[in-house]
């Protein structure tokens, strides 16, 4: 009992000896050229507690249609206990409240205790804006009592003093009373007279305020709301000039697009059944969507394994795929199959090559090899006649050119960013945008490892520090979207978009192309019946359009045809046929360098995490795991 009466004397000593106000006194007068005359009255109790003083932060910036404007705080007078106070005056950055002049009065030579009172007049350069519920009308708004005070406030009472133009019966009153963006109102008001006002709050709790708007008829103080929120010339650039830019932009990326396609061949996808003749899976991959991607080389070892020269062993699912060469002598490959061949996975003679994981000596060396086949398939591509240009070359000369128009965008639209909403606000948008943008781009990325890891990394890297900067900022998903930044990012994708289909193609490239989404057509649709009559004609069918399969992502659904038609698996390969839907994933995480080596650099998989390195060590780390495992039966 003696411990908890002493615990209960504690908390009563403590609650006892806390800072409040005991009294804070707004007197307004309302001149009839439209200026505002304020003079506080703050009776501020510190009760035990050794301070300097107070601090006093007055917003005078706001924003209406989206543009911040200066209302014009000068003239500071301040006392303390009716005398001259020693009180400094600088501007801070509110989140929410803009701009602010923080007033710093006391000294810091001397510590103070007990009640004081605290005297701060200034005037208002505007003090008449456009009405709350009523564009048409003026009003004179102001926060009697901000919501950033920390200490409770015992009563709070302002009064304001009218022109003679001005009256009760012409003035349309709202209170408004509590935290940061509440419409509620726990206030009074009283006429003493037709022109003088005075509004009660009691017992504020700390961040609660009061907000006092007279709402009057336009044009009746020589300022009106029109005039002081009307938008300079520069503001209305800032504000527009972003629909001009993604005009005008996409025009000039529409016309690049036009410009790099080539020829189009405009027939209808009819179904084939057969991949073009005198082509190799690489060779078919460049074709099929105009890049030399490093995720078709798992299909292209297949090709070599189905043609005779690679034999793939994998135990389980546990184990990392083990691919043997044969003996066959090479007879009537491509250069680029000779590359994959002999110079990527059996250097040196070698006999066997293990797809393992956290290997930095073999994800350097497949990058490298990956990146000399990418190089010899675009030449192949002009040297054959399928393309006009070598769209390697194209492609980077599009991205130069793409950056120079982009990088002015970016700056310009950073800049009306951070005079809108300040940098503050600007930084952490711009910080969350990059993360939702580059997990939308691993979403887009083929398999289910990389849309969940996408997904995620998009919500919780950049989606939580986006709410909370709509929220900071009283800005909407629309006001993004539709704003500078949106606009950006629109043309950002734009010119992903024209980069990725940059290739100009010959007849022969568009209709080979056309060919290959004709078989693409059919691997993704075929029914068992249709494949009954294949084998009838060729037994290896199954075998010789597995590849093809995984070229197109459509590996399980053409492994399935295995058990449904009890054929069995191909002689090339050892094991559960049901690791071949993961080979790719294994391919893609031998590719991808361990992330505690991560140096930068390399061409390494598009989908494997290498483009990804700049990442944070521990999204990278995720990213990597859900790469590993995605071989694995648990996650298909």
């Amino acid at each position: 009992m003696k411990r908890l009466l002493l615990v209960v004397l504690f908390l009563i000593g403590t609650l006892s000896s806390a800072e409040r106000i005991q009294r804070f006194v707004v007197d307004t007068t309302i001149d009839q050229s439209g200026e505002l005359f304020v003079t506080e009255t703050i009776d501020y109790d510190f009760e035990g507690a050794s301070r300097h003083g107070i601090y006093r932060d007055i917003p005078f910036m706001i924003k209406y249609a989206g543009v911040k404007r200066d209302l014009g705080l000068d003239d500071f007078f301040v006392l303390m206990d009716n005398t001259p106070a020693q009180w400094v005056k600088s501007t801070r950055n509110s989140t929410r409240a803009g701009k602010t002049i923080r007033l710093k009065i006391g000294s810091a030579d001397q510590l103070i205790s007990g009640k004081h009172t605290y005297t701060i007049s200034y005037r208002i350069s505007r003090g008449v804006l456009p009405a709350t519920n009523n564009s048409t009308k003026d009003a004179v708004r102001w926060n009697v009592i901000g919501t950033g005070w920390q200490v409770p406030i015992a009563e709070a009472k302002a009064t304001f003093s009218l022109p003679s133009s001005l009256n009760q019966n012409i003035v349309q009153l709202s209170t408004y009373t509590g935290t940061y963006g509440k419409t509620g109102s726990a206030a009074s008001a009283t006429w003493r007279d037709p022109q003088h006002l005075l509004v009660t709050a009691r017992n504020l709790k700390p961040h609660e305020g009061l907000t006092v708007e007279l709402a009057i008829p336009a044009d009746t103080l020589d300022q009106s709301g029109r005039e002081n929120t009307q938008k300079t010339f520069w503001q209305q650039i800032l504000g527009s000039w972003h629909w001009a830019a993604l005009f005008g932009f996409l025009l000039f990326f529409y016309k690049k697009l036009k410009e790099q396609t080539g020829y189009i061949d405009h027939r209808s996808v009819a179904v084939q059944y057969q991949p073009p003749q005198d082509l190799t899976l690489l060779q078919s991959g460049l074709i099929l969507d105009k890049k030399a991607d490093d995720k078709d080389f798992a299909a292209a070892v297949l090709e070599l394994a189905q043609l005779g020269y690679i034999e793939i062993y994998q135990k389980d699912d546990s184990v990392a795929p083990l691919l043997k060469r044969t003996q066959k002598q090479i007879q009537g490959l491509t250069n680029n199959q000779v590359l994959l061949l002999n110079h990527t996975f059996f250097k040196d003679n070698a006999s066997s090559y293990t797809l393992e994981t956290d290997s930095q000596s073999k994800a350097t060396a497949l990058q490298s090899q990956f990146a000399k086949i990418n190089s010899d398939l675009y030449a192949w591509s002009v040297a054959d006649g399928y393309m006009s240009e070598n769209p390697q070359k194209s492609r980077s000369k599009f991205l130069k050119t793409a950056a120079l128009i982009l990088l002015p965008l970016f700056v310009f639209t950073l800049y009306t960013l951070s005079i809108t909403l300040g940098t503050d606000i600007t930084a952490l948008i711009l910080f969350s945008s990059v993360f939702v943008g580059a997990g939308m781009f691993v979403f887009f990325q083929k398999g289910l490892f990389s849309k969940l890891f996408g997904l995620v990394f998009a919500l919780m890297g950049g989606g939580i520090p986006l709410v909370s900067a709509f929220a900071e900022s009283d800005m909407s998903p629309a006001d993004l979207l539709l704003g500078p930044l949106g606009v950006f990012f629109v043309l950002l994708f734009a010119a992903i978009y024209v980069y990725r289909h940059t290739g100009k193609f010959t007849p022969k490239g568009a209709q080979t192309q056309k060919h290959l989404l004709g078989l693409e057509r059919f691997i993704k649709r075929v029914k068992t019946d249709e494949i009954k009559r294949r084998l009838a004609r060729d037994p290896l069918y199954l075998d010789r359009l597995l590849p093809y399969a995984m070229l197109f992502g459509e590996t399980k659904h053409w492994i399935a045809l295995y058990d449904m038609l009890k054929i069995s698996m191909p002689g090339w390969y050892r094991g559960n046929l049901d690791g071949l839907s993961h080979f790719d994933s294994s391919v893609s995480a031998t590719a991808t360098p361990p992330s505690s080596n991560d140096t930068g650099g390399g061409g390494g998989f598009s989908g494997g995490g290498v483009a990804f390195r700049w990442l944070h060590p521990t999204w990278y780390h995720v990213y990597r795991l859900l790469l590993e495992s995605s071989h694995r039966r648990a996650t298909s």
